[in-house]
């Protein structure tokens, strides 16, 4: 990313471990986390597999700043190609009971329809499914939110982020807008010229799981202004082991058999928890923190980054709030309570506070890095790294953050070397170099 924080955010007051003790879990995610012996996959894997679990909770729900919420949340891991982030595949195998249980009724329900005689079918039965595609238009994403409804889960499952971008950047794609509203559980409405069909979404619900390079997040999020980097729990993600042995090993956990089988257990956690509604809540000492963190962290953030930079703290408190809602639906299950309201326990707050303070870090870096507006050929790469170059850089500043940018050295110096002759730059000194503040805002051409 473009630099690393001036200050630490909030860790003074916090007292949090380097990394997560999966001990302090519910069981059921400790046995899918503990498949992973690498801290680094435990973290990622408990983010994935939270954020999954998340689209699964239609019936839960909690009172958050005097508003009703629900649990489901957003996750964007960033790491480089081939670093081992794969292993997310796995929290995605977790539910595909949930899935094929819905994929399953919907056929049987078409079939029977098909075989009623035309002249007396009616509507056809809603097809429910909840692994939505990635690739799938805006108008086709409101018609799952609505076929779904508010009691289906519905979960967007991507580990390859340009099929989002890709999709996002087609007339009928985008769907940037419907994130958003979706993430607060906002009214989502469609209305169709062709049938005259109206479609409205009053509380929508979907979980959202993506993955890629820094550089494909700079095409799916292209300006500090769009909002919807705010949204999501990030995890930057660097697997630093080297080569693995890849030969069969005798005692080694064999993934996809673990998985397969645990999976059997989240259909039932599934079934359980949708029976009836459920109330998450904290406790005064919970809320006190929850209030004292974000405020804090508020201040600084502002100090830091300015008014704007501050979505990331608001909302990362919300998804606090969120993780917490998982964690006791968890408990639930596990202990075989019955109660419709249960009181989150202090060790899934702090496991929650840890998951949310370590990406608040993530997502602040990644919006220092983010051109300040939306400018015409912010696509293209060129565009992208002299949008993310401070005002003042030098030769080496622009390979590192080219680097994470997935931008070779060659073409950099192309690029500054063009930045100069257009004007753009001013050069102070040998391998130093100053943006003019009378740059325009288009240079991708």
């Amino acid at each position: 990313m473009k630099r690393k924080m001036k200050k630490k955010v909030g860790l003074s007051t916090l007292n949090l471990p380097a990394h997560l003790p999966c001990r302090q879990l519910p069981t059921l995610l400790e046995k899918s986390v503990k498949a992973f012996n690498n801290i680094d996959e435990q973290e990622l894997f408990t983010y994935t597999s939270i954020v999954s679990l998340s689209g699964i909770l239609p019936n839960v729900s909690g009172v958050y700043a005097g508003n009703i919420v629900y649990p489901n949340m957003f996750l964007m891991v960033l790491a480089p190609a081939a670093s081992g982030k794969g292993i997310m595949s796995h929290a995605r195998e977790l539910l595909k009971p949930v899935h094929e249980l819905y994929l399953q009724e919907s056929r049987e329900k078409l079939s029977e329809y098909n075989r009623i005689p035309r002249k007396l079918r009616g509507d056809a039965p809603p097809f429910k499914i909840v692994f939505l595609p990635a690739n799938s238009s805006s108008s086709k994403m409101i018609d799952h939110l609505s076929t779904n409804g508010t009691d289906t889960p519905l979960i967007l499952f991507e580990t390859e982020m340009d099929t989002l971008t890709i999709t996002n950047a087609t007339e009928f794609g985008n769907y940037s807008d419907i994130l958003r509203k979706v993430f607060q559980n906002e009214p989502v409405s469609q209305s169709r010229r062709m049938n005259n069909e109206y479609l409205e979404i009053e509380k929508p619900k979907l979980a959202a799981v993506i993955s890629g390079t820094p550089g494909q997040l700079f095409k799916f999020i292209n300006n500090r202004e769009d909002g919807l980097l705010s949204r999501f729990l990030v995890m930057n993600y660097k697997n630093n082991e080297g080569w693995r042995n890849v030969s069969p090993c005798p005692t080694c956990i064999n993934l996809t058999k673990h998985f397969k089988n645990l999976s059997k257990q989240f259909l039932e956690f599934y079934l359980s928890i949708s029976r009836e509604e459920f109330e998450v809540t904290l406790t005064k000492k919970q809320w006190k923190r929850v209030n004292s963190y974000g405020e804090e962290n508020y201040n600084k953030i502002v100090e830091i980054y300015g008014e704007s930079a501050t979505a990331i703290i608001k909302r990362h408190n919300l998804i606090l709030f969120k993780i917490c809602m998982v964690l006791t639906s968890l408990r639930k299950y596990e202990e075989k309570n019955n109660a419709c309201k249960m009181v989150c326990r202090d060790q899934d707050f702090l496991t929650a506070l840890f998951l949310v303070n370590k990406s608040m870090f993530a997502g602040l870096n990644i919006y220092e890095a983010l051109p300040r507006e939306k400018t015409p050929n912010l696509n293209q790469n060129k565009e992208v790294l002299f949008q993310a170059l401070g005002d003042t850089f030098l030769r080496a500043d622009a390979l590192s953050l080219a680097k994470s940018l997935l931008i070779s050295e060659r073409s950099t110096d192309r690029y500054l070397k063009d930045f100069l002759h257009r004007g753009f730059l001013n050069q102070l000194e040998k391998g130093k170099y100053e943006k003019k503040k009378t740059t325009p805002l288009a240079v991708g051409s």
